[in-house]
């Protein structure tokens, strides 16, 4: 979909041509959730382990417009809540941290409704931690990533988006967030 969407924008020229955003930089500020796509029952070591998949997330990011339709945005997220259980119900939190770069395409579609596609990578801290006899013991990966996403943007403020961090199998992240221009 993705792919068919950065095709179809060079050809539909429906951007609003008067909005003279170029050079102008906004903040994001928004809240989702997460589905992490932990899915140990698949995996033959993991007998007897469970997980709960939910996460809440919460991203921060400063993005600037190249042009009128296109912005680079660098965003931190934070995405924390999940839990696995291993087979003696011992509990570990899983924890993501992420730091990406990434290109946004507004294309207007109506008045007041864009669609906004984006690709780019980010830096992942993933870290599953569990707490013994008031100690916390931790292991931890970073990796880097492929990201790309497409979302909605509502009176020029308001995005709903869909997220990918990596493969399709990787984490999946709904968000709703505002954009405040600077």
């Amino acid at each position: 979909i993705l792919i068919f969407i950065l095709m179809f924008i060079p050809v539909s020229v429906l951007a609003d041509t008067d909005s003279n955003q170029t050079g102008t930089s906004y903040l994001t500020v928004g809240l989702g959730y997460m589905d992490t796509n932990l899915d140990l029952a698949d995996d033959p070591a993991y007998s007897g382990w469970s997980s709960d998949d939910d996460s809440g997330a919460f991203r921060l990011g400063y993005g600037y417009y190249w042009t009128d339709e296109f912005s680079l945005e660098a965003h931190y997220q934070v995405i924390s809540g999940a839990e696995i259980s291993t087979p003696l119900n011992i509990k570990a939190d899983y924890d993501i941290y992420t730091l990406s770069l990434e290109g946004v395409y507004e294309v207007s579609v109506a008045e007041n409704i864009d669609i906004l596609p984006r690709l780019g990578f980010s830096y992942a801290y993933q870290e599953l931690s569990v707490t013994h006899s008031s100690t916390k013991y931790a292991i931890s990966d970073d990796d880097y990533y492929l990201t790309y996403g497409i979302g909605v943007q509502f009176a020029k403020s308001w995005r709903f988006e869909f997220y990918k961090i990596g493969d399709w199998d990787n984490p999946s992240l709904y968000l709703l967030s505002y954009k405040f221009s600077l």
